[in-house]
């Protein structure tokens, strides 16, 4: 069963990459079930994450909190703090519509542990001061939020390579919030910045164009913010790569 589980979980993995969202619930809904005896809580865990990072893409909020207390409960009894704090990560991911001051604490907790465990400039940790920095701009809190995604992205870019899928988030998450903060120079050089790269996910692309051009428009540049609104649509009609998952 542990082996067969792992190889669901696996598979589910290859479905997402793929796009193929209903086959890759299946298999992560397969390795629970394989798991369910307590035989392979790892496998399990990761599981139970994916599994609820799919829910929440398809708006099923609700599903995935479950989903992920379920998985912080298996790794709190097996004892693993570098487990916890993992799913930690995931809780902040699936509680950022739901509750956002919540998901700052579970992603600051999972920070403080991480570093302890990884050291400071970890993928992990990076992926913790991500989710930190979500929860901040949910949050209102725009100055709090590119400090923290400043340090996510500056760990991250010492650590991947270009055309690495999380790239492109963490610079538009800093966009975003530089974008908030008042610094819309600074949120247009991080737009220019991704879609100079030439990589990334088509629908996530035409995004930036659009925030590309509200801020262009933002800045008095009419004719730059007319051109990111004419790219845009001419993307729109292109198919959609998958996007891959965050585990």
């Amino acid at each position: 069963d542990t082996d067969a589980a792992r190889a669901a979980v696996y598979l589910g993995i290859i479905a997402i990459h793929r796009a193929q969202a209903d086959a890759s619930i299946a298999h992560f809904e397969r390795a629970i079930a394989l798991c369910s005896a307590g035989t392979c809580p790892t496998t399990l865990i990761t599981a139970l994450t994916n599994l609820a990072s799919l829910r929440t893409r398809a708006g099923r909020d609700d599903e995935a909190v479950e989903l992920v207390r379920r998985a912080l409960d298996v790794a709190e009894r097996r004892g693993s703090e570098h487990d916890v704090a993992s799913v930690r990560i995931d809780y902040s991911r699936v509680l950022l519509s739901l509750d956002p001051s919540e998901a700052l604490a579970q992603a600051e907790r999972a920070s403080a542990v991480v570093e302890q465990l990884d050291g400071p400039r970890s993928l992990r940790s990076a992926r913790a001061l991500f989710a930190a920095a979500q929860a901040l701009v949910r949050l209102e809190r725009p100055a709090e939020a590119v400090v923290v995604a400043e340090r996510a992205w500056s760990i991250l870019r010492d650590r991947t390579s270009p055309g690495d899928p999380e790239r492109e988030a963490y610079r538009a998450l800093l966009a975003s919030a530089q974008g908030d903060a008042g610094d819309l120079r600074g949120s247009l050089r991080g737009l220019d910045a991704i879609l100079a790269e030439e990589s990334g996910d088509l629908l996530n692309r035409i995004s930036v164009m659009i925030n590309r051009g509200v801020t262009r428009l933002a800045l008095d540049d009419a004719p730059g913010a007319i051109e990111d609104a004419r790219a845009a649509r001419e993307h729109r009609d292109l198919p959609a790569a998958g996007a891959p998952p965050h585990r």
